[in-house]
């Protein structure tokens, strides 16, 4: 069994899963939380054992590509992370309560397939991207998300289950330019867009059950990408002005155009 050593000088580890390491050798991760200087861990490796209580404070970039747990280790108050990137994770709850993050800038929980509902964004409010990507389990968003001030990228893409996104118009999403809730097959309806006054780019494409969006999205004066391509029951209010978007990235299903260009 590989063991990594209790080195408190380390400060960046990349493990790939290569020849030199059996397929079916594990690993022994418990020895992390005493790595305290460790600053990088990037982890392609998907067999271990053991399971890591805690992450050194000093870590700022995480990247765990199919991280084994059900949630995360848990971080003092004043840690450094600045990415947490656990793509095809078995996260079903990324962490309990409001965590800490003062300099968290990205969150990557794509394909987590696992993973049901979002965490509270309270102690993050640094957070630039999130990207839920492929999340099929993904039913609840935590209302903190509302809050998140620097956000400027968003993804829901692939998220099946989603029914609803409560962005009302208390939102503080002043700095988000991308909206990407791509192939969202449940969604039921759009956010209300008032919060949200610089959105550059919206993808609702394949969202097969939208049938309406909220009137608010014709004041988003800075959207130039829209896609509604696939929206088979959407009809887009009157209030929008399809001629300020950039053509042809542009794909409006709506059926009255379809039928009057069909004339």
């Amino acid at each position: 069994m590989l063991v990594f050593q209790e080195a408190s000088k380390v400060k960046a580890i990349v493990l790939y899963e290569d020849a030199s390491i059996s397929k079916h050798e594990d690993l022994n991760i418990e020895g992390l939380s005493k790595m305290t200087n460790l600053e990088l861990l990037i982890v392609y490796h998907q067999h271990f054992s053991g399971k890591p209580t805690s992450l050194p404070n000093k870590l700022r970039y995480l990247l765990w590509d199919g991280y084994p747990s059900s949630s995360l280790p848990s971080f003092e108050p004043y840690n450094r992370l600045v990415q947490l990137n656990l793509p095809n994770s078995r996260i079903k709850r990324l962490w309990n309560g409001s965590q800490v993050f003062r300099s968290l800038e990205r969150v990557d929980l794509s394909y987590s397939k696992e993973l049901k509902e979002t965490p509270n964004f309270e102690g993050c409010p640094s957070l630039k991207r999130l990207d839920l990507t492929g999340c099929t389990n993904l039913v609840q968003v935590h209302p903190s998300i509302r809050d998140l001030k620097e956000l400027a990228y968003l993804s829901f893409r692939d998220c099946d289950k989603l029914v609803t996104l409560n962005l009302d118009h208390k939102c503080k999403l002043s700095s988000l330019k991308v909206l990407d809730l791509y192939s969202c097959k449940n969604l039921k309806n759009t956010p209300d867009f008032t919060g949200l006054p610089n959105l550059e780019h919206i993808d609702l494409g394949e969202c097969t059950r939208l049938s309406t969006v909220h009137d608010s999205i014709g004041t988003l004066v800075n959207l130039t990408y829209l896609n509604v391509q696939g929206c088979i029951k959407l009809k887009l209010p009157d209030s929008i002005d399809v001629t300020s978007l950039q053509t042809p990235k542009v794909h409006v299903t709506d059926r009255k155009e379809k039928k009057d260009s069909s004339k």
